[in-house]
């Protein structure tokens, strides 16, 4: 049995909150409340602007932003737009920076304020104002959380004067080039064509406007500009838009990411699911999105004619749909279609649809395809983790980096049955279908090995953990191995189990694998035994020895033991039931779970989670350790980032994360009352309280909520790094001199996992 290789294009609804069944793509999004940007307002203030003039630009950079739009920054509301004042005439003065603002208010006083009165010269050079505002936008995003919002410039200008040095087109294109959008506003004396002409190659495409402009809704047109800025997609995606080939053509609020890595149909939906909110298969409504999606896909790395990927359509309840976000309504297909000649084939199996060019001089049309069997390319969606967010690093969550090793345990006896032998054998496929490296490779650490048991009344080792070196060497051993149930009805988990146990003990030995975490998925139909064959002991030896497990229950009628059997033997939150054909929900569970599992901490760490007192609870990817050696602050941060890649001394975004230091505290030997340890916190030069992060990353700057003892954070000059000391029932922040007092302390680093690999 070959493994088909296919490729499909998922799409992103960004921003949206709710399924469009309207049968047309997105638009963006036009909420000016939710504005979350970064804007300088660049006004002319020569004579010739006159004071009438400057009284307009005012009023109308305040009803720009009247909309509900949140001026300044919130820690609570990240959708806030921060907005700056930039004058110019023969020289630019920065009149407010970024962070001026903090309210409407602010921007209305200050501004009116700001401009009353022209300067005395007559003289006017864009290019200075343009500089100026360049050079707000580079030092006031450095150190902030705020480096992926889009930034613009809104130009008000009486004249366009300038060559040479002061020649504003090459600071123009300077900004432009970095992302900047620039709107531009004329307000036009006698006729003056030329400057409509010269600022309209300064403003970014369809930015340039006109006091004088006919319909006189300026505000409208600058707030759909920065709407407009403010719609955009994430590093690797691409905004679909009316054409293909014109870069600053109209643009919808849908991002489109074409995928080569292969997986099928099921296990691609899933994939495109879980790449970000909102995102799935793509749809193709009508003629124009299908052939952007071919030009996407003809333009991408790894694809090769004839084309052949996957898109959104499948079949539901005998309704062909479009594929959508989780638990938004599927739109049905309407009355534009694009099936190739003779299809879709009436068939009960083939209910996905993938895109096919049938040679090279055409384009390419649907097909419909068995949605397990046929294998699609894709890409796993990673984003680097960044400590701005202000959130403890989650774990890694990319399939196609899962580094464990894998004992499939499978109950073959006749309970299964054929039928669901079959849906076990397409699980385990699916399960391991986005991207997952199957095997060993000696350039590549992160690699699964997948191992394949049966039993019935005495276990089968149909594979062990090296046979399998490739996704397709899995996928035709499995269905083969599980190809039919054997002649017995009896079916004794602790057999299964105690051959995956042996397997782990035997194929680890010589291995640079040791150090991997271990993982049993058992699929029974039958909770049975006692004596010898009692599973729990065998399970209990299992987990103890750091494997986890996974249980599948394939219930039989009336047998209400099952499940409660393999609750015991799964490790906390693994026991899952099999629901009844709807793959979906048991591979994602499956995959979650095996993500789980390679989310750990090196030896003498302990993982960061929910809660101090309950192993099982939501574990963050990151480790956690107290040291009982009295350290001066720096001498203690020098220690904890010389430990290992990503390590510093320990940040306290929340309230919950400085409880669990304080309880980690409190359970390590070497630390006694009242307690007292070093954490990351530390002032700055440039005057504000920081988080100390891993060499190279950006330190992070201090938010709310604050956890000083009263008095504290005292003014002194020398004091400036932070501790926590125990005052009563709990322990509060006080700040100290860097280098003189000793005390314990307590670093983090990150949790080995698909985003981290560990060496042993």
């Amino acid at each position: 049995m070959k493994l088909a290789i296919r490729v499909f294009v998922v799409v992103l609804l960004f921003y949206g909150t709710s399924a469009d069944l309207s049968y047309t793509d997105r638009e963006c999004g036009t909420d000016l409340t939710n504005l979350w940007l970064d804007v300088v307002a660049v006004v002319d203030n020569s004579f010739g602007m006159t004071n009438e003039g400057l009284d307009t630009v005012a009023a109308h950079i305040a009803s720009v932003f009247s909309g509900g739009t949140r001026i300044g920054t919130q820690s609570s509301e990240p959708r806030t737009t921060r907005v700056g004042l930039v004058t110019y005439n023969v020289n630019a003065q920065q009149n407010a920076d970024l962070n001026k603002f903090q309210s409407l208010d602010d921007l209305y006083n200050n501004v009116f304020a700001d401009l009353k009165t022209v300067s005395t010269s007559a003289q006017s050079f864009l290019s200075t104002g343009l500089a100026a505002a360049e050079s707000l936008f580079d030092y006031e995003n450095f150190g902030t959380s705020r480096s992926h919002y889009k930034k613009v410039v809104i130009v008000y200008a009486s004249t366009y004067v300038g060559e040479g040095e002061m020649d504003p087109l090459p600071v123009a294109i300077r900004l432009k080039t970095s992302g900047v959008n620039i709107i531009t506003m004329a307000y036009v004396q006698n006729g003056d064509g030329f400057m409509l002409k010269q600022l309209a190659e300064i403003a970014s495409p369809r930015f340039n406007f006109s006091s004088t402009d006919n319909n006189g809704n300026t505000v409208g047109q600058v707030q759909s500009a920065m709407a407009e800025t403010n719609c955009f997609c994430p590093s690797d995606w691409i905004q679909y838009r009316q054409n293909y080939t014109d870069y600053n053509s109209y643009r919808y609020g849908v991002c489109l990411q074409a995928v080569s890595l292969a997986a099928n149909w099921r296990a691609a939906k899933m994939a495109c699911a879980n790449r970000w909110t909102n995102s799935y298969l793509v749809n193709e409504y009508n003629q124009q999105k299908h052939d952007y999606v071919l030009n996407v896909v003809q333009n991408s790395s790894g694809f090769f004619q004839p084309y052949s990927y996957h898109n959104g359509l499948n079949l539901v309840g005998g309704v062909w749909k479009w594929d959508q976000p989780s638990g938004w309504p599927q739109p049905a297909l309407k009355n534009w279609y694009n099936w190739d000649p003779g299809y879709p084939i009436t068939s009960s199996s083939l209910t996905a649809v993938l895109n096919q060019q049938n040679n090279e001089e055409v384009a390419t049309g649907w097909q419909n395809i068995d949605f397990y069997k046929t294998a699609v390319n894709y890409v796993s969606c990673s984003a680097d983790y960044s400590a701005l967010s202000y959130v403890d690093r989650p774990c890694g969550t990319d399939l196609s980096n899962l580094w464990l090793d894998v004992v499939a345990v499978v109950d073959n006896s006749q309970r299964m049955n054929t039928n669901r032998l079959n849906t076990v054998a397409s699980n385990i496929l699916s399960v391991f279908m986005s991207g997952t490296r199957i095997g060993s490779d000696a350039n590549e650490p992160r690699t699964t090995r997948l191992g394949l048991v049966t039993y019935n009344n005495v276990a089968t080792q149909n594979a062990d953990l090296n046979q399998y070196q490739s996704i397709g060497d899995a996928y035709n051993g499995i269905f083969v191995a599980l190809l039919s149930t054997v002649d017995t009805s009896e079916s004794y988990l602790a057999t299964g189990l105690t051959l995956a146990e042996k397997m782990f003990n035997d194929q680890s030995v010589n291995t640079t694998r040791a150090h991997y975490r271990r993982v049993v998925i058992l699929y029974a139909s039958e909770y049975k035994g006692a004596g010898e064959l009692d599973p729990l002991p065998v399970a209990n030896r299992l987990k103890l020895s750091g494997v986890n497990i996974i249980t599948v229950a394939y219930q039989q009628s009336g047998d209400d033991g099952l499940l409660k059997g393999l609750s015991q033997i799964a490790s906390p939150g693994f026991s899952f039931v099999n629901d009844n054909g709807q793959g979906g929900n048991l591979v994602q569970k499956i995959q979650r779970s095996l993500l789980r599992s390679n989310c750990f901490c090196p030896s003498d760490w302990i993982q960061y989670r929910k809660s101090y007192s309950d192993p099982a609870s939501f574990g963050y990817g990151v480790c956690i350790q107290a040291v009982p050696i009295p350290a001066s602050w720096l001498a203690a941060k020098l220690s904890c980032s010389n430990k290992r890649i990503n390590s510093n001394l320990a940040s306290e975004f929340n309230q919950a994360k400085h409880d669990f230091i304080f309880n980690l505290a409190q359970n390590t030997t070497g630390f006694s009352p009242p307690y007292q340890y070093h954490i990351g916190l530390n002032y700055v030069s440039s005057g504000s309280w920081v988080w100390t992060q891993p060499t190279e990353r950006q330190q992070v700057p201090l938010q709310e909520p604050f956890m000083w003892l009263p008095g504290y954070p005292k003014p002194a000059s020398t004091q400036f790094a932070v501790m926590n000391q125990q005052s009563g029932q709990r322990t509060g922040w006080q700040n100290i001199a860097t280098m003189t007092g000793s005390y314990n302390y307590v670093c983090e680093t990150y949790s080995c996992d698909t985003d981290n690999y560990c060496d042993a």
